[in-house]
């Protein structure tokens, strides 16, 4: 997992992500309550990697056995197959994008 803090240019509109051919990718606006932990038990696991901006507040992810805060203007990075759940600290929701 790698959370990376960005500034993001206003201007910019798209950010092109190279994909392998006949690579699925899905994409997503995800609105979090404050205390919420997803999944609610266990891990996730996706054959993709998945890649999240968090929009507004801020949440703990644990990805591969490291537990790390990702506050809004953060990128979130997730390999493939690499077991990792988040939980929602603040308190409000949480708005992040997902592609993965």
């Amino acid at each position: 997992m790698k959370v990376t803090p960005i500034a993001v240019d206003p201007s910019a509109v798209f950010v092109d992500m190279p994909a392998r051919e006949g690579t699925q990718v899905r994409m997503g606006c995800i609105r979090f309550r404050a205390g919420e932990r997803v999944p609610e038990n266990g891990c996730s696991l996706h054959e993709q990697g998945e890649y999240s901006y968090v929009v507004t507040g801020s949440l703990t992810v644990t990805s591969g056995g490291v537990t790390t805060t990702a506050r809004a203007g953060d990128l979130i990075s997730i390999p493939p197959g690499e077991s990792h759940f988040t939980q929602i600290e603040s308190d409000s929701s949480v708005v992040y994008l997902l592609i993965g």
